[in-house]
């Protein structure tokens, strides 16, 4: 009602002062000017304003306002559109506003009810109230990352917007009270049919209206609203912002994003899924419902991609608590910790596989997860109490091919723990397992415990029953081409075994890292023949692998024996793991060799 009894002032304003001129300065081309500052060559658009009855319909069709217009010899820049400038004009179907405009006044472009879209420009910083009240036919409206003021029912009335694009800047944009304001203070959900929103740019603007009892948040109950797309330049959500978006079904959030207010998505009643793209640094989200609920809790969430960690008041809830329709969710290797009660009583979760990256598991992350009945691990995270329900099975899967850091410091117990790694039929390699193989796998491999050396040997000897932790040489012996070792029951130990056999420790590793071999003897095995070669720089290790030190050979390479049930026999270079018959000069295997060439063979030089 405030919005009409102003209009009818301002009418009745406008009748009763029919004779006033409101005076132009000058007239270039059909558009009217008014000197801003005549010292600095500046003016302003207007109107024509000689009288009431000519002050609507003065300007038509396509207008192009120009940078500057030459005037009595001088040239002007074109620095404003004044205040009612196009006031009325029904019949101006599109302006082009040039870059150096720096403000549109208010009631500029109101009830141009035959305008149906503009952009405004970069240089432009401020746009004043009631600036396209009532531009019933505008459908997209562009505003420059200039613009860091709009005023209040800027875009009010716009009965026909469905599209807004706030291009990517820098500057916060400051918006009044229902920039996109239609009907009644207490009427919000007869606003704009907005359905497309580009963000690029944070947005500030007040929480409440003058009587603080209703939100006025600038997309707030936006029941049109089916699609927005967030910037690169937006560091922050601010409160409220999308409460009530009822059709919005879906919304991704950029690594950009640092803070999302309280509010955001309360009653976003059709927001199914959402996605927390990568990024390295967490994100802070805020509550939802009188403030003792997690942000998500009204959203019939169903799918979630998680790409960072986040970070939450407690005492609220956190973001996910209690949602009942979440069942689908992605972790990427962003996440390193699921913090306290994060999916706490979504009971419509069934499964969920848990990254390599992920070291720590806070208490009650899963707890009246009802439904949850698998876990797939691909590490070895700190688990916190009652952060597993007790009907869920836990499941260890490492992977070679997508190895990470071990920790086996966590005495985690798994219903089911395996490990695969791609390696060709009858090679030999190292291996450490963080797990007690079960009998059954054992099947079609063999394990090889360094049990001899001497003078320029190192003899390994086949054992029955491998351990956890403890290294080994290893082999496929026949009808596999992956390794796939898998165990039972099986609760992962806090210790690793280094066995010291004659001088020679063989070390165990369950991370990556490389190791620093300028000083004491470091052995590896031979990338180029049957050995294990010392290694005097530094030597890159990954998880799952082990090395040679030794107190008291200095010998560039040491011969490898292994004994089976048939007697001794030494390693042949091409069933080492990787190794070829030939090598370059760089020493990486070369499967067809070119007639002519240099190459390694047996740890010699040759031309092929």
């Amino acid at each position: 009602m405030r919005k009409i009894y102003f209009k009818l002032l301002f009418t009745a304003f406008l009748l009763l002062c029919g004779t006033v001129t409101f005076a132009h300065d000058f007239e270039v081309d059909g558009i009217y000017y008014r000197f801003v500052d005549a010292s600095a060559k500046t003016v302003e658009i207007t109107y024509k304003g000689t009288s009431s009855s000519q002050y609507r319909n003065e300007y038509s069709g396509e207008l192009v306002i120009p940078e500057s217009v030459d005037y009595d010899g001088a040239t002007y820049s074109v620095a404003a559109i004044r205040g009612n400038a196009f006031w009325g004009c029904e019949n101006l179907t599109k302006v082009i506003i040039p870059n150096s405009v720096k403000e549109i006044g208010a009631y500029a472009f109101q009830s141009c009810s035959g305008l149906t879209d503009i952009t405004i420009p970069n240089g432009v910083t401020t746009i004043g109230d009631w600036a396209f009240d009532d531009c019933t036919s505008l459908t997209k409206v562009v505003i420059g990352k200039g613009v860091t003021t709009i005023g209040n029912y800027a875009f009010g009335g716009c009965t026909s917007l469905k599209e807004l694009y706030l291009e990517d800047g820098t500057a916060t944009l400051s918006l009044g009270y229902h920039p996109l304001y239609l009907g009644t203070v207490t009427s919000l959900f007869a606003s704009c049919p907005l359905e497309t929103l580009y963000l690029g740019r944070n947005l500030s603007y007040k929480l409440k209206s003058d009587d603080e009892k209703t939100v006025v948040a600038p997309f707030s109950q936006k029941t049109t609203l089916t699609s927005v797309t967030i910037g690169e330049s937006v560091t922050e959500i601010y409160h409220s912002m999308f409460y009530g978006c009822s059709k919005l079904k879906t919304i991704s959030i950029p690594s950009n994003v640092k803070n999302i207010g309280s509010f955001v998505f309360n009653n976003c009643t059709a927001l199914k899924e959402v996605t927390f793209e990568d990024g390295n640094e967490p994100i802070s989200v805020g509550y939802n419902k009188d403030g003792w609920y997690g942000l998500f809790y009204s959203c019939p969430l169903e799918t979630l991609y998680l790409g960072r960690n986040l970070s939450y008041r407690i005492s609220p809830g956190s973001p996910f608590e209690a949602n009942k329709y979440l069942k689908n969710i992605t972790m990427s290797n962003c996440v390193t910790k699921l913090s306290n009660y994060i999916f706490e009583g979504c009971t419509n979760i069934e499964e969920v596989v848990i990254p390599n990256s992920v070291t720590t598991i806070e208490k009650s992350a899963f707890f009246g997860c009802t439904a949850l009945k698998d876990l797939y691990f691909k590490s070895n995270p700190s688990i916190g109490s009652s952060a597993i329900p007790s009907g869920a099975a836990c499941h260890l899967t490492l992977d070679d091919g997508d190895a990470a850091d071990f920790n086996t410091a966590n005495a985690n117990t798994y219903a089911s723990a395996s490990y695969t790694r791609t390696m060709s039929e009858g090679r030999y390699g190292t291996i450490v397992l963080p797990f007690t193989p079960s009998a059954a796998s054992l099947e079609n491999y063999a394990f090889y415990a360094l049990a001899e050396s001497g003078d320029g040997y190192m003899r390994f000897q086949e054992v029955a029953a491998p351990v956890a932790n403890t290294p080994y040489l290893c082999t496929l012996r026949s009808g596999k081409e992956n390794f796939a070792i898998t165990a039972g029951t099986t609760k992962i130990s806090a210790t690793t075994e280094t066995p010291v056999v004659d001088g020679w420790e063989t070390v165990a590793s369950f991370t990556n890292h490389t190791v620093d071999c300028t000083t004491g003897n470091i052995y590896a095995l031979s990338a180029a023949n049957n050995e294990i070669n010392r290694i005097t720089n530094s030597l890159a290790v990954l998880p799952y692998r082990a090395y040679f030190k030794s107190t008291t050979s200095a010998q560039r390479a040491i011969r490898i024996e292994v004994g089976g049930t048939t007697g001794i026999e030494e390693i042949a270079p091409e069933d080492i793991e990787g190794f070829g018959t030939f090598f370059d000069l760089c020493g990486r295997p070369v499967s067809t060799p070119v007639k002519g060439n240099i190459y390694i063979k047996q740890g010699k030089k040759i031309v092929f």
